[in-house]
Parts: C-alpha cells; structure tokens; sequence
C-alpha cells in the first residue's frame, strides 16, 4: 500500500483500518480509530519508519506497549 493513501486512510477516521485490525486485536483496534490523526501527521514527518520507529512513537502518543507493537508490525506490513 502507498503511504500517502495509508495516510489518507488514517486522516479520514481510521475506521477502514480498524475494521481491519479489529479481527487479530480490538484494543489495536479501538485506539486506532480513536487515535488515527496523530498517527497521520505523525507520519507527515517522515517517509522512512522500522517497525521500532513506529512502536516508539505510537507509545509516545499514547497507545499502550502491546497495541503499539501490533499496529508498527501491522502498518510495516503495508507499507
């Protein structure tokens, strides 16, 4: 998936990606759809991430150790 159209997807309510998390975690997915901007313009900043970078800053924004480390190897899957 590109990133820009991930971004896309998040800056729109993250409803679409939760749906799509919600069947391996539904604390992934909950804090995503509620959390789905920050993570955009989080993104905004860079257009290179590891999978540490993206659990690092999801956990500084806010998401929980487990959650983030689910979403950073879900999003590097996609990306």
């Amino acid at each position: 998936m590109d990133h820009k159209a991930f971004k896309n997807a998040l800056r729109t309510g993250g409803w679409l990606l939760s749906q799509a998390i919600k069947p391996f975690s539904k604390k992934t997915a909950d804090w995503i759809r509620k959390n789905s901007k920050k993570v955009a313009d989080w993104m905004d900043q860079g257009e290179k991430w590891t999978e540490k970078q993206f659990s690092k800053t999801l956990q500084k924004i806010g998401a929980p150790k487990d959650v983030a480390d689910s979403l950073a190897k879900f999003m590097i899957s996609l990306l």
